[in-house]
């Protein structure tokens, strides 16, 4: 780590804002930079530039800086997913940007196998049943607007929404398992017929 990163003499401290986000954004480098992501507090300092006592007076613990981490990814999570669907004239074809924002997420759905303590992961897990559900009835509006506008027959089920997004997470963890992501952006031609099949 070289001297300039930390902060030098008679150098006025960050504001605690961005010392947390300077740490968030360390803590997504190193965990997609390791495919099995196991992380620590100097692994995050060290990326960051920061010191042990800076990050401790902006997050209690690790995983409180890694439940915020996996909040703020799925706030942009969503916002991603929000984007494509609004630049595209046929929402079927968002299934490419959703694997592609998936792709980012990996390293956060991964976490509670690799580092998160059982409470932690259990709340990970409330974050993640919060956001699949804003994600299942942001489609869902968006193919109501592709039925209103011509371009779809019918708005399907939220069952069949729910599926088509957890096979889609499933088939990304398998992936990241066997070392193949970079094969699943390959299906994407597959996966929209899939999509438009099962939706039409």
């Amino acid at each position: 780590m070289s001297s300039g990163s930390r902060r030098g003499p008679g150098r006025p401290a960050l504001p605690t804002e961005q010392q947390r986000e300077r740490l968030l954004l360390a803590a997504s480098r190193t965990l997609r930079g390791d495919p099995n992501p196991r992380i620590s507090v100097l692994d995050i300092v060290r990326e960051a530039g920061m010191s042990t006592r800076s990050f401790y007076e902006c997050f209690g613990s690790k995983d409180e800086l890694l439940l915020s981490l996996i909040r703020v990814s799925a706030e942009r999570f969503i916002a991603r997913i929000d984007a494509a669907f609004s630049g595209l004239e046929d929402p079927s074809t968002a299934i490419g940007p959703i694997i592609e924002a998936y792709l980012e997420l990996v390293p956060l759905i991964t976490l509670d196998r690799a580092t998160l303590a059982p409470e932690t992961a259990a709340a990970r897990e409330e974050i993640r049943h919060e956001y699949f559900a804003r994600l299942r009835d942001g489609i869902v509006a968006r193919l109501q607007q592709g039925v209103e506008a011509g371009l779809m027959r019918r708005v399907p089920d939220p069952t069949v929404i729910d599926i088509i997004i957890l096979g889609v997470e499933a088939l990304t963890m398998r992936y990241h398992e066997e070392g193949r992501l970079e094969e699943l952006a390959g299906l994407q031609p597959q996966l929209l017929e899939a999509f438009v099949r099962l939706t039409s």
